[in-house]
């Protein structure tokens, strides 16, 4: 029983991309929905599921201030990294929301501008203080419940991890640097992988 355990049924190719699907559908009440992202890391990479959490809550301040508020083209958005858990290569860096139909292209738009403004410079040192007293407030929350621990203990060989890297959490989010997610997101943040 290990990383290994199923491995040839839970190995699937991965399409070229990018992948750019459109699908329309008559509804009583327009309204569009806006999913655009990329392929992110497996969660047995601990390092980069790590460096890419961080980069979601960077981002997802960033989307609350421009895109909600100072666009107004949602009400609500977050980023969001998914790491592939049951199929390797499948893990999902992405924002999704509800918009107004008209607003979906600009909001595609605007989410495409985020990614490359992040790529291009990372998150701040402020942001990035802030992001890991919130990854910390969390860490120390769900550290304390037993359903976590439960959860965590039971798959934890299957999944390919150890005991260490849950402990050490805490201590390696502290530690990363602005460089160290801007890197971290441009190895994953490629056309090639792009979804929408």
């Amino acid at each position: 029983y290990g990383d290994k355990t199923l491995a040839n049924l839970r190995t699937i190719a991965k399409p070229a991309g990018p992948i750019n699907l459109s699908e329309s559908v008559e509804v009583l009440t327009p309204q569009a929905a806006v999913f655009a992202g990329f392929f992110g890391t497996d969660l047995s990479n601990v390092r980069d599921t790590r460096l890419l959490n961080l980069a979601a809550r960077v981002l997802s301040t960033r989307m609350t201030k421009i895109i909600r508020e100072e666009r107004q083209l949602v009400y609500s958005i977050d980023a969001s990294s998914e790491p592939a858990v049951v199929y390797p290569g499948f893990g999902i860096f992405a924002a999704f929301a509800p918009t107004d139909p008209e607003k979906a292209p600009k909001l595609v738009a605007a989410l495409e501008d985020m990614y490359a403004d992040f790529s291009k410079d990372g998150p701040t040192a402020e942001e990035l203080t802030v992001a890991k007293k919130q990854t910390d407030n969390l860490l120390d929350e769900i550290l304390k419940t037993p359903n976590f621990w439960l959860g965590r203990l039971s798959t934890l060989d299957y999944r390919g991890l150890n005991l260490d890297d849950v402990l050490g959490a805490q201590a390696q989010y502290q530690r990363f640097t602005p460089q160290e997610i801007q890197h971290a997101f441009v190895r994953y943040d490629k056309p090639e992988a792009r979804l929408r």
